[in-house]
């Protein structure tokens, strides 16, 4: 009877931490795909022809498309996974939705289970689990259709690590020696390496797994360091076979050709970068703590860095990075140890190490949806000092109003997150509240432009995007779409010097490519509308009905 209650309090409470992660969502069910879903879902081949598993698995998460052929995503798992909803349900957008929904309940469900496991009150583990849910940070993890890659690859990250808490105290240096011991282990490291490549294959990030077990592993007394390195050892094997298949998929492990527009630390050598770097960890920590300024962009000049790097800025980056690794070790192995806080600091700086520039250029400058799992990992901090408060202090009064304080602070971030849904209604509205908090950003701009020009307004689109382009002249893509525009507009002449700038700033851009040989089919010179037709298509740009057209035309003379 004892079990009981408790069992009965950890479901209803996991209940209402689920609800808390759904509910803020539910009114944008039908809104329709946005920024990125248009890539990689409605005009993705890989989700919307046949679903061909093969070759889901041999190309890139946005299949591999001309535009995109740099993108260094490997992620068929989730892209299986959005090929099959669409074979469900074609480009309806509801089931899509509201399966990221029903993942990122999951994964708060998963980090309460976790926080218990590590030995906290099922009080605190919920208001945790309660703050990860409502965070409104997790807006672009939840609601861009795309992003269920992270959702799901935290979730298994986070379920691989409560198997792994409970098999590193459970099972002792002395498991070995009877059969039943022997199943007992080899299950445990077939499960790992089963969670370990599925959540690679949903996405890359899962990378830092194998570091994540040892040093959740190190944090927890009387850990068997024989099931640590075990554990660690079949994760690092899949890593090594998802590594392998990447590179036959993609021909290289690491991409090779970062853009700019979308991390501008590349344009500058390593000290520039670290510097800029560090500038972001402020940023990333006070988005943690309470999210003011958020946006879906922070590519070239949203946040003005490279160029307004502050050196002071970078020394406070420093000292949280320092700080973060003494409250690692102070946690870990001082007579004060607390499991919770050190397997919080693991979960919140490994992942963010990997994608925080400070060893190797990432992909991305910075993103929201990359602080989905480090911010699990806060949770866990804050649990962690819940409860080292708690043996503390011994007023229930004090407790009480902590908690009722906490329970205050996660109706205001459901509030926020549901507000950031509603941006998520039309293009216009996402971009605009985005450039509200970053009106710097050319790439925000060229695509609110893009949007515009979409909906018919097509002045207030070239607007939009000469406001990109003042920003960053050389940005193809806002050249390409000025060029498109102005083609719309009846300024043949400015459309084309635009499109051929386009093409000199990014030589071969397929895009650019169509829209000027589309340009020039309707003007006399056929050879040199052939010409570019012809590359264009050898591009990959979706022109081969002009270019048969005009060798239709060529043949039947003047």
């Amino acid at each position: 009877m004892k079990n009981v209650q408790p069992r009965f309090a950890i479901a209803g409470l996991a209940a209402l931490v689920f609800l808390a992660a759904v509910l803020p969502g539910l009114r944008g069910l039908n809104y329709p795909f946005l920024f990125d879903d248009n890539w990689a879902v409605v005009n993705n081949p890989l989700v919307v022809d046949s679903l061909d598993v093969k070759e889901i698995f041999s190309s890139n998460a946005w299949g591999s498309t001309a535009n995109y052929s740099h993108t260094p995503n490997y992620r068929p798992l989730s892209v299986l996974s959005l090929a099959a909803t669409h074979k469900m349900v074609g480009l309806n957008p509801l089931l899509y939705r509201l399966t990221n929904l029903m993942l990122h309940g999951a994964a708060s469900v998963a980090l309460m289970l976790l926080a218990l496991s590590l030995g906290a009150g099922i009080t605190a583990s919920a208001l945790g689990a309660l703050w990860f849910a409502a965070h409104p940070i997790h807006a672009e993890a939840i609601f861009f259709v795309v992003t269920r890659e992270e959702l799901t690859s935290t979730l298994l990250i986070l379920a691989l690590l409560i198997l792994a808490v409970k098999a590193f105290q459970s099972l002792g240096p002395e498991i070995g020696t009877r059969q039943q011991d022997k199943k007992q282990r080899a299950l445990l490291l077939i499960l790992t390496g089963t969670v370990t490549i599925l959540a690679l294959l949903f996405k890359e990030g899962a990378v830092t797994i194998p570091f994540l077990l040892i040093a959740v592993g190190a944090a927890l007394p009387g850990s068997s360091w024989k099931t640590i390195a075990a554990m660690a050892g079949t994760a690092f094997v899949m890593l090594i076979t998802y590594l392998g298949l990447r590179y036959w998929a993609l021909g290289s492990i690491t991409t090779a050709h970062i853009p700019w527009q979308d991390n501008p630390l590349v344009l500058v050598g390593p000290f520039e970068r670290i510097k800029s770097a560090l500038n972001l960890v402020p940023l990333a920590l006070s988005l943690l703590v309470f999210p003011m300024k958020t946006t879906v962009d922070y590519g070239f000049n949203a946040t003005g860095l490279p160029q307004t790097a502050s050196l002071g800025l970078a020394l406070v980056g420093f000292v949280i990075i320092i700080s973060g690794l003494a409250l690692y070790f102070w946690s870990a192995f001082s007579k004060h140890k607390s499991a919770l806080i050190a397997v919080g600091v693991a979960v919140l700086a490994i992942p963010y190490a990997l994608i925080s520039n400070l060893i190797i250029p990432s992909s991305v400058l910075f993103g929201e949806r990359l602080l989905y799992l480090p911010s699990a990992g806060f949770a866990l901090i804050l649990v962690g000092i819940a409860e080292f408060l708690r043996t503390k202090v011994s007023s229930r009064f004090i407790g009480f109003g902590a908690a009722a304080v906490v329970v205050l602070f996660c109706l205001g971030f459901m509030g926020m997150l549901a507000s950031r849904n509603s941006d998520f209604k039309n293009t216009k509205s996402l971009f605009d509240s985005s450039l509200a908090a970053y009106p710097g950003s050319t790439r925000l701009w060229n695509n609110l432009g893009l949007a515009l020009q979409q909906d018919g307004d097509l002045e207030a689109g070239l607007t939009a995007i000469e406001r990109s382009l003042s920003i960053d002249p050389t940005n193809a893509s806002a050249l390409n779409n000025r060029g498109r525009v102005l083609m719309q507009l009846g300024r043949p002449q400015e459309a084309m010097d635009s499109l051929v700038k386009a093409i000199e700033m990014r030589p071969g851009m397929p895009a650019a490519l169509g829209n000027l040989c589309i340009l020039l089919a309707s003007q006399p010179d056929v050879v040199r509308a052939t010409n570019i037709c012809q590359l264009a298509v050898e591009k990959g740009a979706p022109v081969d009905e002009v270019l048969e057209m005009l060798k239709h035309k060529a043949t039947q003379g003047p």
